[in-house]
């Protein structure tokens, strides 16, 4: 797995720390484990879904609004 350049040199995570691992997880079936790993991964699944759902079936739905309200609930997903 690639190293996370951002700890190595700063010291600290990064809001995406855990993101391959969790992947990788969630590909093996490891579900909880992958949620422990990274949570926001459910939810940007959720998001890329529901994007593409609404882009193909809603065609009046203004896509900039629904990407803005998206990045909104993934960023207050970090802090919870």
């Amino acid at each position: 797995m690639l190293p996370c350049l951002f700890k190595k040199y700063l010291g600290f995570s990064c809001l995406g720390c855990g993101f391959q691992r969790s992947v990788w997880l969630l590909w093996q079936g490891d579900f909880y484990g992958a949620y422990q790993m990274y949570p926001p991964l459910y939810v940007g699944i959720f998001g890329v879904i529901l994007f593409f759902t609404l882009k193909i079936f809603a065609k009046n739905i203004k896509i900039k609004y629904f990407i803005l309200l998206y990045f909104v609930v993934v960023i207050l997903n970090f802090f919870i």
